[in-house]
């Protein structure tokens, strides 16, 4: 059976969880550099971005920082703050 769950932040309501890692090295292909005025700031294939060695140290609130006291995806999905998304 397959199933969507969606975060709730019980401190703000807010419905964004992030994924909070530890001994991460991230690469991120740049496209191409943007310059305005002085200014130089990378454009990201964020489709592409790999992850190396990285291991969850967290899962919290993306607006309030509310941690949730799990460390795996399968134990985030049985807590009380993820409910299923309806069709």
């Amino acid at each position: 059976m397959n199933k969507s769950l969606k975060f709730k932040c019980p401190k703000c309501g807010h419905d964004r969880i992030e994924e909070i890692m530890i001994n991460v090295i991230v690469s991120t292909p740049v496209c191409r550099i943007n310059v305005s005025d002085g200014n130089y700031e990378p454009e990201y294939d964020h489709l592409k971005a790999e992850n190396y060695d990285a291991q969850v140290d967290r899962y919290q609130c993306a607006e309030c920082g509310f941690i949730v006291p799990v460390r795996s995806l399968e134990a985030l999905a049985t807590t009380e703050y993820m409910q299923e998304v309806k069709d």
